[in-house]
């Protein structure tokens, strides 16, 4: 898996990207489970 992050107003933003069909359907089971609100993540 890749990623893109893209940092803004002192913000990041990271687009995990799946490398194979395999990865893809993994993040898909991942994503349809419902509606996941966002959270901060200090680092």
């Amino acid at each position: 898996m890749s990623y893109e992050s893209l940092d803004a107003g002192g913000q990041r933003l990271v687009v995990y990207l799946p490398a194979d069909e395999g990865t893809a359907a993994a993040l898909d089971r991942l994503t349809l489970r419902g509606p996941v609100p966002l959270r901060a993540v200090s680092g």
